[in-house]
């Protein structure tokens, strides 16, 4: 079964062994480019999604993700905002 793209981001994220590498994706989805366009967007911010304090709130790392999922869809920025939000 297809998982929607918060799920699978939140998945992804989840790393129940502190210290070991965060979840590998690979594929050509546009959920898993989605992912990678987010971590690259985060080293570039000094964010390291792979810590338990990463320096980005849930809220901020869903935001983003939804942007860069909007943004590999084709989609504009005002298109990811629009989405409705997740909590």
């Amino acid at each position: 079964m297809r998982q929607g793209p918060v799920t699978f981001i939140l998945e992804v994220l989840k790393h129940p062994n502190p210290g070991k590498k965060m979840a590998e994706i690979k594929g050509d989805s546009a959920e898993a480019v989605a992912f990678e366009l987010l971590v690259t967007i985060a080293k570039a911010q000094g964010v390291h999604l792979d810590k338990e304090r990463a320096g980005w709130s849930k809220e901020q790392i869903l935001a983003t993700y939804r942007e860069c999922l909007s943004a590999v869809r084709g989609g504009s920025a005002a298109t990811a905002t629009a989405l409705r939000p997740v909590g």
